[in-house]
């Protein structure tokens, strides 16, 4: 009997997206590829949907198959079978280490600090904001805490305070520097879910923007945060942040640009919490994505290494390490194809080895580049966590005479 054109059709459609939600489902459980390229983009953003989105991923995967299955007979079918077995167990194991995550990241903060913690500052009520994700944003801000000015390079020198509007006297300031390689991002766009997560805590957040590549170069990216910082430490206090504790947290280029800022400023902040960032320009070890030199390179500094190795030394946090450098939690996902795992692990090496202060160190299985973008299982432990480690350190600087 002949099959029609329409019946033709959702059949390949179901074979092209069965395949494409198995390559996703693999690839968000084991990368395809971290050498570096165009290709790295493409194979992240495939990633990270498979590894925070499993259970859709799961869903569209199991429901593909079965429209195929019906079409199969003998070999095929068995085959097809295995196929939607596989990319389900998968996803739900993969789901599973996520909710695994999100229980123990803060049990671990916890115990490596040696110390409880209160969950919310002192005089706030606990609740949870459900709003979703993009109203999270005005939740926090009103007109007068949105696009402050801080310096003279009009919008790209603006910030936004969060800060919840019943919470009573000064607070522990958090600063969020968003990421997007120095060239691309928002300071509304990321860092959404820790925001919003500390400002239910009970914390003052600030999220500035600064100048980006290429019509910017290094180092304006890291001149408009300390001249961000500059503003913070002077007017903070005016929005309800108290300007003695001074945390710096942000993701990829703004993780780098926290560690940077923590290590290098003249008047030192609290702690610096880094989600995935990079933490050597110079590659010493040669574990960076290939693709980051080039950025740095070619958008970013616009001279090359060998041209000019004093810039990207005095660039890396990892030259700056000593031992008076601030607490850190570092955080950074195992199957991360961007910005590989590696030379986080010797940053945290170096910093324990000479710092005074706590360094802790989570290391996510399973967990790719911004995994923290949205609020999933793995996000919200990852948030716990911070807060955690935050407000123990905020606690113990408050008991001291």
């Amino acid at each position: 009997m002949a099959v029609s054109r329409a019946t033709t059709r959702r059949i390949l459609v179901s074979l092209v997206t069965s395949t494409a939600t198995s390559f996703t489902i693999m690839n968000g459980w084991r990368p395809v590829s971290r050498r570096g390229g165009r290709r790295s983009i493409p194979l992240f953003v495939d990633g990270l949907i498979g590894s925070e989105a499993p259970l859709a991923v799961a869903t569209l995967h199991l429901a593909m198959i079965s429209r195929l299955a019906p079409r199969m007979r003998g070999f095929a079918r068995g085959v097809l079978a295995i196929v939607g077995v596989v990319g389900v167990a998968v996803s739900l194991q993969n789901y599973r280490r996520a909710r695994t995550t999100s229980v123990e990241l803060p049990a671990q903060v916890r115990a490596a600090l040696g110390e409880p913690s209160r969950s919310s500052i002192a005089g706030v009520p606990p609740r949870s904001n459900r709003a979703p994700w993009p109203f999270l944003h005005r939740s926090y801000t009103t007109p007068s805490t949105r696009g402050i000015r801080y310096g003279d390079h009009g919008r790209f020198n603006t910030l936004d305070v969060w800060r919840r509007s019943d919470v009573p006297g000064l607070t522990p300031v958090l600063v969020q520097i968003h990421g997007g390689g120095w060239s691309i991002g928002d300071n509304r766009t990321q860092g959404v879910p820790l925001m919003s997560h500390m400002a239910e805590a009970g914390w003052t957040c600030v999220a500035p923007r600064y100048r980006l590549s290429p019509r910017a170069t290094w180092p304006d990216h890291l001149d408009d945060i300390q001249r961000a910082l500059d503003w913070v430490r002077a007017n903070i206090e005016s929005y309800g942040g108290d300007p003695s504790f001074i945390a710096l947290t942000g993701g990829s280029a703004g993780a780098h640009l926290a560690a940077l800022a923590g290590l290098m400023s003249d008047e030192p902040v609290q702690a610096v919490v880094p989600f995935y960032g990079i933490y050597d320009w110079i590659d010493t070890n040669g574990e960076n994505n290939p693709a980051v030199r080039h950025l740095l390179e070619n958008h970013v500094v616009k001279t090359s290494i060998d041209e000019s190795p004093d810039v990207y030394r005095e660039a890396s946090p990892i030259e700056h390490v000593s031992p008076d450098a601030p607490p850190f939690f570092v955080i950074h996902g195992r199957n991360d194809s961007l910005l590989h795992v590696e030379p986080a692990r010797e940053f945290v090496r170096r910093l324990r080895s000479v710092s005074k202060q706590p360094v802790v160190y989570a290391e996510l299985p399973l967990t790719q580049h911004s995994f923290d973008l949205f609020r999933t299982p793995r996000s919200r432990g990852a948030c716990e966590a911070v807060n955690v480690f935050l407000s123990t350190l905020s606690q113990r600087s408050s008991s001291l005479p």
